[in-house]
């Protein structure tokens, strides 16, 4: 019965932190802006839209210049893989995103672990990626092409990689 929380000790002990008779600002209050804050510090961003610590570039994109880009695909080995898409923007609850712009050739992508419910992709390995370009920014997948105009062969080293759009990988 000791290895019980004991609601009345536990309000006995805030009571006394709220009535510190020597201290000008009640100990409680203290204590719960210390709490309150160490916890804001110790939060990760949940930032749907991803952040720079992935990233996918491609180049080899001349004659989409204009257009925009997403890229999906694997990375890894098999049996231990990631499905991965890339683009400019996601929102997984809406299944909709925005492509890159491709601006002289190339296009700079985040990249989110697909299988993984649309978390930030960190990871490394080889990766065989196809490329989808559309006339408009926001879409859904369909709307970036029903064919890819590309494939990209890299590899991922802490969720950033680079590569060049092949045509001859189909």
């Amino acid at each position: 019965m000791k290895n019980k929380l004991n609601i009345k000790a536990m309000f006995r002990i805030a009571g006394n932190l709220n009535r510190a008779r020597s201290a000008k600002v009640p100990l409680l209050i203290i204590a719960l802006a210390v709490i309150i804050g160490f916890s804001f510090t110790a939060c990760a961003n949940d930032d749907e839209s991803g952040d720079s610590s992935s990233s996918l570039t491609i180049t080899g994109l001349g004659d989409y210049n204009g257009k925009y880009a997403i890229a999906i695909g694997v990375v890894g080995k098999e049996g231990i893989e990631a499905d991965v898409i890339a683009a400019a923007d996601i929102n997984f609850s809406t299944q909709s995103g925005k492509g890159g712009k491709i601006t002289n050739g190339s296009v700079t992508l985040k990249v989110w672990n697909y299988s993984a419910a649309g978390t930030i992709f960190t990871g490394s390995g080889e990766a065989y990626l196809t490329v989808n370009v559309g006339n408009t920014e926001s879409g859904t997948i369909s709307s970036f092409g029903d064919e890819p105009i590309g494939v990209v062969l890299t590899t991922f080293s802490n969720g950033k990689a680079s590569g060049v759009s092949r045509t001859d990988l189909f």
